[in-house]
């Protein structure tokens, strides 16, 4: 029952989470030049120094989101077995946010205290007093 109330609870943050970021906008306002731009190079120059097509240069151009912006879509993938849930942003494909299910994180308070303390035949005693509890009653 509180495994379900715990999995119950985190879909409900996820959602939350979810509406924000994507209810959110950034400002709309200029946001601030890179020192490379603010020094007079021009396009063609830092291409040339990075070594870099047009086509490249106009995908790096599509992908990039400015700091103090949002990106248009938030995608969730598994974390596979670590037990996580990640937010990337697209199209600048940065993490926002790791969302930690089954693992053990400290910030969350997951495995801290005395009630994670049973050992494992602990846990098997309590589940075979509770079958023979059924078995009886």
């Amino acid at each position: 029952m509180r495994r379900r109330v715990q999995t119950a609870a985190m879909i409900a943050i996820t959602v939350a989470a979810t509406a924000v970021l994507l209810s959110s906008r950034g400002p709309s306002g200029p946001v601030a030049s890179s020192e490379a731009a603010q020094s007079g190079s021009s396009l063609d120059q830092i291409m040339a120094q990075r070594g870099l097509s047009p086509e490249e240069a106009e995908a790096a151009l599509k992908t990039f989101v400015p700091p103090g912006r949002f990106d248009d879509y938030v995608m969730f993938t598994s974390g596979g077995h670590r037990g996580s849930i990640m937010l990337y942003g697209i199209p600048s494909m940065r993490l926002l946010k790791e969302i930690p299910v089954y693992a053990p994180d400290s910030w969350q308070g997951w495995a801290q205290g005395d009630e994670i303390e049973l050992d494992q035949a602990e846990i098997d005693r309590q589940r075979d007093d509770a079958d023979n509890d059924k078995r009886r009653g």
